[in-house]
């Protein structure tokens, strides 16, 4: 092996330092959070949560004693970064905070992101044993309707929001209740989410070497994008829109005609 140059070193040892800069950024990050999230009533710290005032929302599930909580309180958020670092790859393990306390560093933008969780009836004594990190996704600008005749000199209207979509970041519950269909319950509550906005698909990454994940996912209506006849303009919203890794593959679920999406699948 070559040995790098200088100037190659020079970056390489660059890069490294802005890496071990983003690591103890979010740390301090999840450190603040607990914090803030952890002061006593009265204490003047706001919570920055666009979900986390108020009480606890929480509704019934699948008619299986499911209760979904809407509402991230600080057990909810704590338990969440513990969960997404016991089953999600080790190179996630400082952005877990961020997605927890809806946070923004070095171009990753989770300010939007919503956390859920998921109870079993009250044989869990009141904890969450389950939680889903959610975003909506729709374009910066109306698409266009590129079907008007070229001679018009008025502006195309804007088409519906056919590109919105519910992504779903991460999902897990702990592996002792992995039998009792929590994720389901939780993948049930989004999808009511997903079409009261109005949105068209929802979006999730699955893992290559996944198999149970692929049922999992394949069991609620979800396909390969490659399956669904994504238009090039809808995969180039996914591509730039939502949080891609190099070793998932894309899946959806398409919301807008149930029926014809059901024929189209085969279910």
């Amino acid at each position: 092996m070559v040995p790098p140059s200088s100037e190659a070193q020079d970056l390489i040892n660059d890069k490294r330092k802005q890496l071990l800069h983003l690591i103890e950024k979010a740390s301090i990050i999840h450190d603040d959070g607990r914090k803030m999230h952890d002061s006593p009533p009265g204490s003047g710290v706001a919570d920055t949560g666009a979900t986390a005032t108020g009480t606890r929302s929480v509704t019934s599930g699948n008619n299986c004693g499911h209760r979904v909580i809407k509402i991230a309180d600080a057990p909810l958020r704590k338990m969440s970064i513990e969960l997404f670092r016991s089953y999600f790859s080790p190179s996630m393990h400082y952005i877990f905070p961020l997605i927890a306390y809806q946070q923004e560093l070095n171009g990753l933008d989770f300010r939007s992101t919503q956390l859920w969780g998921v109870m079993l009836g009250d044989t869990d004594g009141g904890h969450p044993i389950g939680a889903v990190a959610w975003r909506k996704r729709k374009p910066l600008i109306p698409i266009q309707n590129e079907e008007s005749e070229a001679s018009s000199l008025t502006m195309r209207s804007p088409l519906p929001n056919t590109m919105n979509t519910l992504e779903v970041l991460f999902i897990a519950d702990w592996e002792n209740y992995r039998h009792t269909e929590c994720g389901g319950a939780l993948v049930e509550a989004l999808e009511n989410e997903a079409r009261k906005s109005g949105c068209k698909y929802m979006y999730v990454e699955i893992g290559r070497e996944q198999p149970l994940a692929r049922k999992f996912w394949g069991g609620l209506g979800f396909m390969p994008v490659t399956q669904v006849g994504i238009d090039k303009e809808q995969m180039i919203f996914f591509q730039n829109s939502c949080l891609r890794f190099a070793d998932t593959e894309q899946f959806v679920k398409v919301l807008t005609n149930k029926r014809k999406y059901m024929e189209h699948s085969g279910n």
